[in-house]
C-alpha cells in the first residue's frame, strides 16, 4: 500500500508504509514513531531524532542521516544502501537483516547494536564505534574499518574479507572471530586480540604486526 503524504514537511502525517522520497525532515523529532516499511529514499534526515522509532523494512536508500540520532531504533530488514550517515548515533539499534552496502558511516556510533546477518559490504566505517556489537553472520566485504573500534564485538561467522584496517590501528580487541572469514583482509598494525578463532579463515590476510601473526606462524 502506497500512502503518499500530502505534505512531506508535515511530520504529524508520517505513517507506516507511506512514500515520501526526498522528503526534507531535517531536525524533526520522530522518536517512538511507527514508520515501518516507509519509503524515505534520498530523504534529508540530517539532525533528525529517530530514537526508538520503528523503521523495520524501511527504504532509506541514499538518505542523508548526518548527525541524526537513532538510539534504540528498529531497522530490522531496512534498506540503507548508499546512506550518508556521518557521525550519527546508532547505539542500541537493531539492524539485523538490513542492507547498508556502500553506506558512508564515518564517525558513527553503534554501541551494543544488533547487526547480525546485515550487509555492510564496501561501507565506510572509519572511526566508528562498534563496541559490544552483535555482528554474527554480518558481511563487511571490502569495508574500510580504519581506526574503528570493535572491542568486545561478536563476529562469529562474519565475513571481513578484504577489510581495510591497514596501519591505522583499528581496535579489534576481545572479539570473537569463530568461523569468521578474513580472506585477504589487511589488518597490519591493527590491535587484534580475539577471544575465539576456531574455524576462522585468514587465507591471504595481512596480519604482520598483530597478535595473529604469532598465532599463525
Amino acid at each position: 500500500m502506497d500512502r503518499r503524504l500530502p505534505d512531506a514537511d508535515d511530520h504529524d502525517n508520517l505513517v507506516p508504509e507511506a512514500s515520501v522520497p526526498k522528503a526534507d525532515l531535517r531536525g524533526a523529532d520522530l522518536s517512538n514513531v511507527d514508520l515501518h516499511e516507509i519509503n524515505l529514499r534520498g530523504a534529508d534526515l540530517r539532525g533528525t531524532t529517530l530514537d526508538n522509532a520503528n523503521l523495520t523494512g524501511a527504504d532509506l536508500t541514499g538518505a542523508d542521516l548526518g548527525i541524526a540520532s537513532l538510539r534504540g531504533a528498529d531497522l530490522t530488514g531496512a534498506t540503507l544502501v548508499g546512506v550518508q550517515a556521518k557521525c550519527a548515533d546508532f547505539d542500541y539499534v537493531k539492524l539485523g537483516l538490513s542492507n547498508a552496502r556502500d553506506a558512508a558511516l564515518t564517525g558513527s556510533s553503534f554501541y551494543q547494536a544488533e547487526i547480525g546477518n546485515a550487509t555492510l559490504d564496501n561501507a565506510d566505517l572509519r572511526h566508528c564505534n562498534l563496541e559490544g556489537t552483535d555482528c554474527i553472520f554480518t558481511t563487511f566485504v571490502g569495508a574500510d574499518t580504519r581506526e574503528a573500534i570493535f572491542i568486545g564485538a561478536d563476529l562469529i561467522s562474519a565475513d571481513l574479507s578484504r577489510v581495510d584496517a591497514v596501519l591505522k590501528m583499528a581496535t579489534l580487541s576481545r572479539i570473537d572471530l569463530t568461523n569468521a572469514r578474513l580472506v585477504g583482509a589487511d589488518l597490519r598494525e591493527a590491535n587484534v586480540s580475539p577471544t575465539g578463532l576456531d574455524g576462522a579463515n585468514l587465507a591471504g590476510a595481512a596480519i604482520q604486526g598483530t597478535a595473529l601473526s604469532d598465532l599463525f606462524e
